[in-house]
């Protein structure tokens, strides 16, 4: 069963790292942005891994939310409403990927056999209303090894009250990375609800 270091521990550049593995499938993901660091099986790489103690390269193998790509001017209108959000890329002039790839996720604790036997880890995230985007998000991500390889399960909690007043705007996107295989699946689970 994995679980979440002390606050006072020491990360490594790319977050504390969790290791889950099941049969030859091996992968290691980062509370910094809920990213797929590595991930192996028969110890070759699935795509290019990025190592334990440098920054992750952009958004390589993380959690895109509340949007995935880029917002032109870091611009959107949702239910009527425009909103501004900071600019993340100002080459482009963009907001890039959302706000949560640079967060630190939290380990939820599960209790199914995959978690306790070390083939999974789920990590949470609750990103606080902000200016430009005035939403209470609840996001929540399973990595789980198998013998079908790496499936990746994301979805949002959103509590009654908020769902009531109104929908949060938000979308997915998988982690950008750099296959270095095809022969090893690796795919995404949805949630209903996201």
């Amino acid at each position: 069963m994995t679980t979440q270091p002390s606050a006072d521990t020491p990360a490594q550049l790319s977050g504390f790292q969790f290791r889950i593995h099941s049969g030859e499938h091996e992968a290691t993901i980062t509370d910094v942005g809920a990213k797929v660091r590595s991930y192996a099986v028969g110890g070759r790489n699935v795509f290019t891994p990025f190592g334990a103690d440098e920054v992750a390269p952009a958004g390589h193998g993380a959690v895109l939310a509340p949007w995935p790509n880029r917002l032109r001017d870091g611009r959107y209108t949702y239910a009527g409403t425009e909103y501004q959000l900071d600019i993340s890329e100002p080459p482009t002039s963009t907001a890039l990927h959302g706000l949560v790839m640079w967060q630190r996720w939290q380990v939820v604790a599960v209790d199914d056999a995959a978690h306790a036997e070390g083939a999974a880890v789920t990590l949470e995230l609750r990103l606080a209303p902000s200016r430009g985007y005035p939403f209470d998000l609840h996001l929540v991500v399973t990595y789980r090894l198998g013998a079908d390889g790496l499936t990746v399960t994301a979805g949002r909690r959103t509590s009654a009250r908020r769902r009531l007043r109104t929908a949060s705007a938000s979308t997915r996107g998988s982690p950008p990375v750099t296959p270095r295989s095809t022969t090893a699946p690796c795919g995404w689970t949805r949630r209903p609800g996201w």
